[in-house]
């Protein structure tokens, strides 16, 4: 029965954001059975809590910002008309960050054979994005199943809006604009979750030797190239990279570079437009290096968020931002800034947690950076290297960790779980740094 509700709980996370229009009253229906699950083994969370070094730090970081939000918030609600469910909200949020990361240790923990599901579902996933490219003969079936996912948002939604593109782009063949985005509606959103399967794949070789995970980690690195994602891409390739310079240079390593290499090559030759295209205003997202879906031009984005940042330290409501934004709209005669999100992920944790919340990020940071440098040679330049290139990746878009990544938290827990692995393998007798 365990193993059984251990599977469901590994379902749950590897579905991330897949079911998320299906809900009880406000509350996605993945999310409250991971709340459920949670209760469910509240008493090994809490001795987990308690025994782990890594887990009690990492959820206390979690307690300080949410305590730091809900001051702001409260603020903002007594003196700025911020609503009460909305307060209620991002605590909920706060404390589902905790619960994510707690399921995923905790069957994990249990049995390297739940990442391993927790992949194989990832790859499903990547498989559903793959057939709704509009090369592929099944693009319209494939999106109709999408479309079912979502079928309770509203017409005028901006994921409607989102699906319909997708929609004609698959209908009139447009396969040098259309961004895979898998069973999510934003292609954002898919990218994120490609850059912590990269790393589960990569893990998985690391750990287990086994060819498969070679020709696994290069399927995700085409799915991510589709995306024409160009953050995504090049923290991938900064990523293996770092992986052909830094990791140990044997032959199963090897195998590794060139079937990533030739992966890359391939992809270049078949998914892009030829060279003289790249000259083309038809060209695809990817090679076109001066386009960009703001057509703002992301530093004054930039700029806009974090002067919304100094100007409300203590924390800031959509209207004021939105009071911010126009203003800088029409400082620098830029329509698109009056509506458009900051699409930095660093900089809207000042957005979220008010000024304060970038020293508790910046000490995260530090955490992290230190716990990993426990780990062996390879498996700390492994997590060095997925960290700098996720930062490349959230330097670009809204999303970060403990915004509305999820994701990555799993990618976080993997760190205390490989250093018990390693631990138990040593048999070492003095006292562990991290449990």
């Amino acid at each position: 029965m365990r193993s059984v509700v251990f599977i469901i709980i590994a379902f749950l996370l590897a579905t991330n954001n897949v079911f998320i229009d299906f809900r009880v009253g406000s509350l996605s229906i993945d999310r409250l059975l991971e709340f459920l699950f949670f209760g469910l083994f509240l008493n090994t969370f809490i001795k987990e809590f308690f025994a782990n070094a890594f887990f009690k730090k990492f959820t206390f970081f979690v307690i300080a910002l949410a305590i730091v939000q809900l001051i702001s918030n409260s603020l903002l609600a007594s003196f700025h008309g911020l609503e009460s469910m909305d307060l209620l909200e991002d605590l909920f949020k706060s404390l589902s960050f905790i619960v994510f990361a707690s399921l995923f240790y905790l069957v994990v923990k249990e049995n390297l054979w739940y990442l391993k599901f927790i992949v194989f579902i990832h790859l499903l996933i990547c498989v559903f994005a793959l057939l709704q490219h509009p090369l592929s003969p099944i693009s319209s079936e494939i999106h109709e199943i999408k479309v079912q996912l979502y079928s309770n948002i509203d017409q005028v939604d901006a994921r409607s809006i989102k699906l319909k593109n997708q929609e004609t782009h698959i209908n009139y063949g447009v396969s040098n604009k259309f961004r895979l985005s898998g069973p999510f509606v934003s292609t954002t959103t898919f990218s994120y979750f490609l850059m912590v399967t990269f790393l589960f794949n990569l893990y998985l070789y690391f750990r287990t030797h086994k060819r498969i995970y070679v020709f696994t980690t290069a399927f995700v690195i085409l799915c991510g190239i589709l995306t024409q994602t160009r953050s995504l891409v090049i923290a991938i390739a900064v990523i293996l990279i770092g992986i052909f310079i830094l990791i140990n240079k044997n032959s199963r390593f090897n195998n590794l570079k060139v079937i990533s290499t030739v992966i890359l090559l391939v992809t270049s030759l078949v998914f892009m437009n030829k060279f003289d295209s790249l000259f083309d205003e038809n060209s695809s997202r990817l090679t076109n290096l001066t386009e960009d879906s703001s057509s703002t031009g992301r530093p004054l984005l930039w700029l806009t968020g974090l002067k919304a940042v100094a100007k409300h330290p203590l924390g800031i409501t959509d209207a004021q931002y939105t009071i911010v934004k126009q203003e800088m709209s029409k400082k620098y005669g830029k329509y698109s800034l009056g509506f458009l999100n900051s699409h930095n992920g660093l900089i809207n944790i000042g957005l979220n947690y008010s000024a304060l919340g970038y020293f508790i990020i910046f000490m995260f940071a530090i955490f992290i950076l230190k716990s990993t440098r426990l780990l062996s040679k390879n498996y700390k330049y492994l997590f060095y290297l997925f960290f700098f290139g996720y930062l490349l990746n959230v330097f670009y878009h809204n999303n970060f960790i403990f915004i509305s990544d999820y994701d990555i938290l799993m990618a976080l827990m993997l760190i205390p779980l490989h250093y018990i692995y390693e631990q138990e393998n040593l048999n070492e007798t003095k006292p562990s740094e991290l449990t």
